[in-house]
């Protein structure tokens, strides 16, 4: 803008020499223009300082809200799968405990039978031993199965592997030794 005057000034100046009225009119203006050119200016550089600092703080509090709100997420499936990991293991203690009073049982019916007098108590006590085994077996496998679904037990190992699909010698296949 101050070129513009400049060149206006030098225009008016041409026209007539340094004592024309267009000459002392600017010369008079000028420094005001300078000023509110300055104040222009100044104005547009704290309107977008102000814009640059409202956008770096709403850019760091939606960050920072972001960020916290991960970390809740995070907490809250940490805290339901401690509690996932808890009932199990009492599931687990609890068939542990169940299987460990029926082996109990089948040790004491096992002795029952060897010290039974005549064929009907021995046959009673056989009939009772045969439903502990029975139920001991069933809790055995209640138990294996649990330890299967918590990845813990012999039954993860036993899964087959994924089956390769890659074209022979494709460079990018992973499974190709």
């Amino acid at each position: 803008m101050s070129d513009l005057l400049e060149e206006l000034r030098d225009a008016s100046r041409a026209e007539r020499p340094r004592d024309g009225a267009k000459a002392r009119a600017l010369t008079a203006v000028m420094p005001e223009l300078r000023v509110a050119s300055l104040a222009s200016r100044a104005r547009r550089m704290t309107t977008v300082a102000m814009a640059a600092g409202f956008l770096t703080f709403v850019t760091a509090v939606g960050g920072g809200l972001y960020l916290k709100h991960q970390s809740d997420e995070q907490a809250a499936l940490k805290a339901q799968h401690e509690a996932e990991l808890a009932q199990q293991k009492l599931a687990m203690d609890k068939l542990m405990a169940q299987l460990n009073a029926q082996t109990t049982s089948v040790q004491a019916l096992s002795a029952a039978v060897q010290d039974a007098r005549d064929d009907a108590t021995r046959a009673a006590v056989v009939a009772q031993l045969t439903e502990a085994q029975r139920q001991a077996d069933a809790t055995r496998g209640a138990l294996n199965r649990k330890q299967a679904a918590a990845g813990g037990g012999a039954g993860s190992a036993n899964r087959p592997a994924k089956a390769c699909n890659c074209q022979p010698g494709d460079p990018l296949c992973t499974c190709i030794p």
